[in-house]
């Protein structure tokens, strides 16, 4: 009986958080949506679909929080294939002229991750925490 009480406690908190994850992706994607709609003057269209681009990722993110520190390889491993694939999706969704205007700012974020990692290297940092701080830029 002790067991069964215990589990659906259990079951509730995970369903809970899950539930508050869930809203904290919804806003999240929002705001995003809002930014990248102000700098690249996205269509409604272009937004709704960047809204859920954005969803998807910050869901993902919440599901792979939860293995960061069971195996942070993969968690790193995943977290650079999903920076790799949203970057995929939105150049997708971008006319020319947007596209150009993202490319040249991708341009600087990756000038500033390899000033980091240069950075880092200097001050002995391993590879996988390189990787990490390299995710958080």
């Amino acid at each position: 009986m002790k067991f069964i009480v215990t589990a659906l406690f259990c079951f509730s908190a995970i369903f809970l958080s899950a539930q508050e994850g869930m809203y904290n992706a919804e806003e999240k994607a929002r705001e995003m949506t809002t930014v990248y709609t102000e700098k690249y003057q996205l269509r409604s269209d272009q937004a709704d679909k960047m809204e859920k681009i954005q969803l998807r990722k910050f869901l993902q993110i919440n599901k792979l929080s939860l293995i960061k520190d069971q195996d942070p390889v993969f968690y790193i491993e995943k977290m650079e294939a999903l920076d790799s694939g949203t970057d995929g999706s939105i150049r997708l969704l971008l006319d020319e002229r947007q596209l150009a205007n993202y490319i040249e700012d991708q341009i600087e974020l990756r000038k500033k991750r390899a000033e980091l990692v240069a950075k880092l290297k200097k001050e002995g940092k391993s590879e996988l925490e390189i990787r990490e701080a390299r995710l958080m830029w």
